[in-house]
């Protein structure tokens, strides 16, 4: 009879102890859910708003720029300021041997730009290689660098950036830059800009909304912590009486 009381004694104290940790144990849960998408699949461009009719194609399922002499520009509306930017860029050499992708654009902006080559104009560029540039009042300047080698061929591009600006960027899965900015906390749009060869595909903009689920509600005037770590107590001691 002992035996089994002690048993039970075991069994009641470990399952309230368990009930404790799972109840008061802080829970985060952090979702991103997509904002807005294009892959292209679909052979079109909908959506987006060009500088000109004739500068992209989607026809190959990608989106990509058409004229080799000039500058193409495209964008979709974007409010994410703060989140992920995930996409895939394909790099090729043209005379500007570069393109633009600006992540958070509101007249004033960030952008990543992708080089194949130097560049001297109003920022020096040593050559290929990714930075993230930041523009306001027409300023450009260089937050971060990352000296790669970019050649023709696909670069998957992953940027986050957190509540307190903190910019994550990974390149082929692998993170090459991280710098803290807060000088441009909105976005209206996302933009692509290149000469002609340049592709952009599976673009994905999230925006995370991180949720703390809330303690379970306390008894009031008798927090719920000494609630639980009570009751364990309690039947030990109504164990003990019975045992005498």
């Amino acid at each position: 009879m002992l035996k089994n009381r002690v048993i039970t004694l075991v069994i009641v104290v470990s399952a309230t102890l368990l009930l404790c940790a799972t109840l008061l144990e802080p829970k985060t849960c952090t979702a991103y859910p997509v904002v807005w998408q294009d892959d292209f699949g679909d052979g079109n461009y909908d959506g987006w708003s060009t500088s000109s009719q004739v500068g992209f194609s989607a026809a190959n399922g990608y989106l990509e720029t058409l004229i080799d002499s000039t500058w193409s520009w495209i964008s979709h509306p974007s409010d994410v300021a703060y989140g992920s930017w995930q996409f895939d860029v394909y790099a090729v050499e043209t005379p500007a041997n570069h393109c633009y992708v600006y992540i958070i654009s509101s007249g004033i902006n960030y952008r990543l730009c992708v080089w194949t080559g130097s560049w001297t104009g109003g920022i020096t560029i040593p050559g290929p290689g990714f930075d993230l540039l930041k523009e306001i009042d027409e300023v450009n300047e260089i937050t971060s660098y990352y000296p790669g080698t970019p050649v023709a061929g696909w670069y998957t591009i992953n940027f986050t950036r957190t509540d307190a600006g903190e910019f994550t960027i990974y390149i082929d899965g692998v993170q090459r830059m991280q710098v803290t900015d807060n000088d441009i906390t909105e976005s209206t749009t996302f933009r692509f800009a290149a000469q002609g060869g340049w592709r952009i595909d599976n673009i994905v903009v999230s925006s995370p909304s991180p949720t703390t689920s809330p303690p379970p509600p306390a008894i009031p005037g008798f927090p719920l912590e000494a609630l639980l770590l009570a009751i364990p107590l309690a039947l030990t001691f109504v164990m003990v009486r019975r045992r005498r």
